[in-house]
């Protein structure tokens, strides 16, 4: 017996499911951004007294609360609270 038995209607949904998980995955990392910065700095930046990391550092996270903006607007077109505010 299979250990992957699917009804033959939900094999066409099998690019849906790994594009789901990729954004999901794509999504998830992007809400850590502001914490891996935070422990990033706290690591490389404070105890090597290193301004040149620092702004490497900003500029990235800077680049990726910028692309944060579209995917989150994607998942969630009325705001994270539901509510549509204009």
């Amino acid at each position: 017996m299979s250990v992957l038995t699917l009804p033959s209607e939900l094999w066409c949904y099998i690019p849906v499911f790994v594009s789901v998980a990729v954004f999901s995955v794509i999504v998830n990392l992007l809400m850590l951004t502001g914490s891996l910065f935070m422990l990033q700095a706290y690591e490389r930046v404070l105890g090597s007294c290193s301004v040149e990391a620092l702004i490497g550092l900003f500029i990235l996270v800077a680049f990726l609360f910028l692309l944060m903006g579209p995917v989150q607007s994607r998942c969630f077109p009325e705001g994270i609270s539901g509510f549509r505010l204009f």
